[in-house]
Order: C-alpha cells, then sequence, then structure tokens
C-alpha cells in the first residue's frame, strides 16, 4: 500500500507541476526565450558578423567621395581664379585706349596679351582633364566588361 501511496503522491506532485506549467505559460516561454537567446548569443548564431567585404566596399566608397569632393574643390578654385582672371581682362581690354587716344604701354599690352594666352591655357587645360576623366571611366567599364578587374581572365586567357 506504501507503493501505490508513493506512486499516488508521485502522480499529484507532476499534475501540480503541469498545472503550474499551464498557469505560468508565459512566464516560462519568456525564460526559455531568455535561455535560447543566451545559448545563441554564446554560440554566435543570433549575432552575425558583418561581412568584411561590405565594410571594405563602404571604406573604398567613402574614400571615393572623399578625393571626388578634393577635386571638386579644387575645381572650384580654379574657375573661380579664370572667372576673376577674364573679369579683369575684361576690364583691363576697356583701357586699352586711354582718354587722349594713346595706346597702353608696351608693358601693359604684354601683360594683357599673357593674361588672355594663361586665360586661353586654362580653359583649354580643363577641357582636356574633363576628356580625360571622361576616358579614364570609358576604360574602366571595358576593363570590367573584359573581366579583368573581377579576375575572369588572367593576362589574355579566355
Amino acid at each position: 500500500m506504501s507503493e501505490s501511496l508513493e506512486e499516488t503522491l508521485a502522480f499529484l506532485d507532476e499534475a501540480l507541476r503541469q498545472s503550474d506549467f499551464i498557469l505560468n505559460g508565459e512566464e516560462n516561454c519568456r525564460d526559455a526565450r531568455k535561455l535560447v537567446d543566451s545559448v545563441e548569443d554564446h554560440n554566435g548564431l543570433a549575432a552575425k558578423k558583418k561581412n568584411p567585404r561590405h565594410n571594405k566596399e563602404r571604406h573604398a566608397e567613402a574614400q571615393h567621395l572623399r578625393n571626388e569632393v578634393e577635386d571638386l574643390k579644387l575645381l572650384l578654385q580654379r574657375l573661380q581664379t579664370i572667372r576673376n582672371m577674364e573679369h579683369r581682362a575684361k576690364e583691363t581690354s576697356g583701357l586699352r585706349l586711354i582718354s587722349d587716344g594713346a595706346e597702353l604701354s608696351p608693358w601693359r599690352q604684354t601683360c594683357v596679351r599673357q593674361l588672355e594666352q594663361r586665360l586661353r591655357a586654362e580653359r583649354e587645360k580643363m577641357h582636356l582633364t574633363k576628356n580625360g576623366e571622361k576616358l579614364k571611366k570609358y576604360m574602366k567599364s571595358l576593363k570590367k566588361l573584359a573581366g579583368y578587374e573581377t579576375g575572369t581572365m588572367e593576362h589574355g586567357v579566355s
């Protein structure tokens, strides 16, 4: 009889535990989730590491944008300088004739001529630089199409 009493008590204990589990199911679920999360965090499953390739790409893009900002600042300075020089050239070209009808001194004529040549050279340089950049981008896209940058082709072997 003591065995049946022990079995009955064990059965009742088990039933009480199950009823407590059912009544406190939300708390147990939260605890279970916390346990699973802590195990995953410990194993490194939940927190995936960022792909280093993406970091390198972002760094390269940021560096490219910094370089582009520097280039644009230099271009702005050049354009402002050219605009100021052209403005001065227009002012000096209006002074070619002095009020009494005599021309500018030979030194001033030389200065005006050199200024005009320098402005022409600056415009040509900017035009050539712009075309060079376009060619550079074009060649880069051709290389990309040909597979030289991706490593799909190796030195002429297809």
